[in-house]
């Protein structure tokens, strides 16, 4: 008999603050992994894989059961959301945005299947369109309605030298390997969202009006032990 699985929802905190979150583990996702340290960086670490598009059509499911919910997903993945979307139909209430991973780099073009595209850049750059400026995001709400802009610019706070590649800095990888590691567990815990699709009854109720998808992490296709 397969083990029922039970998705992990986050209560999120500071910026975030008022919103619940899916989650997973940015530590062992070995797409983050890579785009934080390198490829090189891989020695002694066993990697598993999973299904392609498993965890991706998990959440497109969380999105189905909750029609009234607004969802919102950020991810750099266009290697699983674009193949698998253009086979699948993509939920109204799904907001797709790309994690544009060049800083100091407005991509002004969204990708095929996305709704909007988030930038970084440094401080001084760009000012007048920065238009995520450090207010709590349920004041906002710009990445959890699709009437607005489809192209949201944000500072980056917590490099004075900003790379060229925003994962060198990424704000995940440094708080759950220091912390926050102490909630990895409980991040870990939706690897299962990769392993087999989810069952009826596996599939949570959300009772929020808007919700995060990847407030930690990326979608799963390989982890790192």
């Amino acid at each position: 008999m397969k083990q029922v699985i039970k998705v992990h929802v986050s209560k999120m905190t500071g910026k975030l603050e008022g919103f619940k979150s899916i989650s997973s583990d940015t530590v062992s996702n070995k797409f983050c992994h890579e785009r934080h340290f390198g490829t090189r960086n891989m020695e002694g670490l066993t990697i598993k894989k999973y299904g392609k598009y498993t965890y991706f059509k998990n959440l497109i499911l969380i999105c189905k059961k909750n029609p009234h919910t607004n969802f919102s997903l950020w991810t750099k993945r266009t290697d699983v959301v674009i193949p698998y979307l253009n086979k699948n139909e993509k939920p109204d209430n799904l907001i797709l945005i790309y994690s544009n991973p060049k800083t100091n780099h407005i991509l002004r073009k969204v990708p095929r299947h996305f709704d909007k595209v988030f930038n970084n850049v440094s401080k001084d750059l760009y000012k007048d369109e920065q238009n995520c400026t450090g207010q709590q995001c349920k004041n906002c709400l710009l990445c959890y309605k699709k009437d607005t802009t489809q192209i949201i610019i944000e500072a980056v706070k917590h490099s004075k030298n900003v790379p060229d590649d925003i994962c060198k800095v990424c704000y995940s990888q440094q708080m759950l390997s220091t912390f926050r590691k102490n909630c990895r567990p409980s991040l870990q815990r939706n690897e299962a969202l990769a392993e087999r699709e989810l069952k009826e009854n596996e599939i949570p109720v959300i009772l929020d009006a808007f919700f995060r998808f990847s407030a930690h992490g990326e979608l799963i296709t390989e982890t790192l032990n």
